[in-house]
């Protein structure tokens, strides 16, 4: 009972902020609270949940952070990963940078790729982007410089800075490029209407793609990712009462999937099949109709605990449940939670996103499904099934 009010409480400082605790595991930093306020630098990895984090210490590893309000006034050696609701980076960061967020503001260098999905979107003048930008947001103003390409889909585009080689995006509403900017490939856009791009500020060809329809742009917005941390959080409480009760159950899963994932896939396709198809056949059939209900039921939640599943399975290969003797309900808790974020930032991806998170649920699908025939077996062999 203490373990799993560890668990609830720690979920509580992400949701509504109002318990604090701290944990270290191996070289690796946690801490989760209401207000983190990070002074002391960081030799390895950091892993921050907090309704407010402000990291004024280096971080020689790599670093993942959700929180309503995060500012980075620090250095990061290498990746940093952040889901919060308004994001300042301040500081440099050696690697790459992902990032899902309401307001997102870059003021330091980036050794690498940055990519974004957020309502807005800031570049600042002294912004160093060393690969390339891409972007899923409602308004994008660029005054900064990146050093490869730009992509992605944006409401707005207000570009002021440097971009070294092309642009290629989409763009719903318009597009805003100065006389001061300078763009050193081609640029290409995608849109409604022609917008005026200086042609002095583009050193190769620009393309102009006329778009029928409205429907063909992915539209993110604030609304968007309100929605997708809300869906995050309802996950994370399944997550935190099967992490509560069925510790070593999910340990077990973690071990077979790494082993076992090709298999675990084919489960899982075989599982949604016989639930779907199934109950397909019973609706054909007055007597089976309730049955065939429950079974079209059951795939849909196959669906929804798989991500859970798949969570843990992606959690496993950083925490390294199977031989982490000091693993606990909250470590468990907290590895699987940062694979669960992985899954729903990796979504947003177009396309390559749906075609991973698809999956990454089928293995998780198929966990279930054989975790169950191995209880099955295990109570038939004792004779008490």
């Amino acid at each position: 009972m203490k373990n799993f009010q560890k668990i609830f409480f720690s979920l509580l400082s992400f949701v509504i902020f109002s318990s604090f605790l701290n944990l270290s595991a191996g070289a690796a930093v946690f801490s989760a609270g209401e207000n983190l306020l990070i002074n002391e630098n960081v030799l390895d990895d950091a892993y921050f949940v907090a309704g407010s984090a402000d990291v004024k210490g280096d971080i020689f590893g790599d670093a993942y952070i959700a929180g309503g309000n995060v500012i980075i006034g620090g250095n990061i050696q290498e990746d940093l990963v952040i889901a919060g609701g308004k994001v300042n980076i301040i500081g440099n960061v050696g690697g790459d940078v992902r990032i899902l967020g309401g307001q997102v503001s870059i003021f330091g260098s980036v050794g690498d790729d940055l990519v974004v999905v957020g309502g807005q979107v800031d570049l600042g003048k002294n912004a160093i982007v060393g690969g390339s930008l891409v972007s899923s947001a409602g308004l994008v103003t660029l005054d900064g410089e990146i050093k490869e390409d730009l992509r992605g889909v944006v409401g707005t585009l207000i570009l002021n800075g440097k971009i070294n080689r092309d642009v290629d995006i989409i763009v719903q509403n318009d597009i805003s490029v100065s006389y001061s900017s300078k763009i050193g490939g081609n640029f290409s856009y995608s849109s409604l209407i022609e917008s005026k791009i200086p042609k002095n500020v583009v050193s190769g060809k620009i393309t102009f793609n006329k778009s029928e329809k409205t429907e063909n742009f992915r539209d993110v917005t604030l609304d968007l990712i309100l929605n997708k941390v809300l869906s995050y959080t309802s996950a994370l409480i399944i997550l935190a009462l099967m992490c509560a009760f069925f510790k070593n159950y999910l340990v077990k899963v973690s071990q077979f999937a790494k082993e076992n994932v090709m298999k675990s896939m084919g489960i899982g396709i075989i599982t949604l099949i016989s639930c779907f198809m199934g109950g397909v056949l019973l609706l054909f059939t007055m007597v089976g109709v309730p049955l065939g209900m429950m079974a079209f039921g059951a795939g849909i939640l196959f669906i929804y605990i798989g991500k859970i599943f798949a969570a843990v399975w992606i959690g496993g290969y950083f925490g390294k449940f199977e031989k982490n003797k000091k693993l606990n309900e909250f470590t468990l808790f907290i590895w699987s939670a940062f694979g669960l974020l992985i899954y729903y930032v990796v979504g947003l991806i177009p396309f390559i996103g749906g075609l991973a998170n698809a999956g990454a649920t089928l293995v998780g699908i198929g966990l279930i499904t054989y975790m169950k025939i191995e209880y099955i077996k295990l109570l038939r062999s004792k004779k008490l099934l």
